[in-house]
């Protein structure tokens, strides 16, 4: 079995997972990239191998329950344990569309990514956990996940039930060994979010007026959050969500 502690990152090929799977990286993990990218995951892999770094990539789609069952199958297969893991993969309500004209089938993508998805990922991330002791989970929510936002019902909703399950796992599992929190990012400088930007001419600049610190934040400063949240630093944090958005929300 592998000594070396071992995170897991969904959604880990670009934005704020990527910065996350580097930072990881960089402090002595070994790291799994899953994304459902496969290709440009291992594309990350690769330059992180040729770098020195232990990673391997794996391609999931969170929404499937099979993906992610064959995705811990693997982890077990090639690294014998996971220590820690980052739920990051989701997507955007783009373009914003209120409730009434919503077509189902956007419904259905929002929920069965972005929640549906992180109850898979924890449902078969915890029985590993459970053969360890200290370990940790970090789900990625969103400012939506604490205020509303108009023409975002759906995402709104997808990131406030993150909390939620956040919160009740945490709680069934915290004397067990396995911590459980979430991060809630703002606007941040990352692929997704360039695409939303350039898809509203002045929203960047009306977000920057929002946003007491004057700017958008970087995925790395996510990271960071991210890293301390799943650290032995952070060993009485459970079921907490940390919001990091240069003050928006206050």
């Amino acid at each position: 079995m592998n000594n070396k502690k071992i995170a897991l990152v969904t959604g880990g090929s670009q934005g704020i997972g990527l910065a996350t799977v580097e930072l990881f990286a960089k402090n002595g993990y070994g790291v799994v990239i899953a994304d459902i990218k496969q290709e440009q995951a291992e594309n990350v892999a690769k330059r992180l191998k040729s770098d020195g770094y232990d990673a391997f990539a794996v391609g999931c789609d969170v929404s499937k329950e099979e993906d992610v069952k064959s995705m811990m199958e693997c982890i077990m297969k090639v690294f014998g344990r996971l220590d820690v893991a980052v739920n990051n993969a989701g997507i955007h309500q783009t373009p914003h569309i209120n409730i009434i004209d919503m077509p189902v089938e956007q419904y259905r993508s929002l929920t069965d990514i972005n929640l549906m998805g992180i109850w898979s990922c924890m449902k078969h991330e915890i029985p590993l956990m459970l053969k360890s002791n200290d370990c940790a989970i970090v789900n990625v929510s969103s400012v939506g996940g604490v205020v509303g936002t108009a023409g975002e019902s759906v995402y709104t909703a997808t990131k406030h039930g993150i909390l939620g399950l956040t919160k009740a796992t945490a709680l069934e599992y915290a004397k067990e060994g396995v911590r459980i929190n979430a991060v809630c990012p703002g606007a941040i400088y990352t692929p997704m979010g360039d695409t939303l930007l350039s898809s509203a001419p002045g929203l960047e600049e009306a977000l920057q007026n929002m946003i007491p610190a004057g700017r958008l934040g970087q995925a790395e400063e996510i990271a960071e959050a991210i890293y301390w949240l799943a650290s032995p630093q952070a060993s009485y944090v459970v079921g907490h969500s940390l919001i990091v958005d240069g003050g928006m929300t206050v």
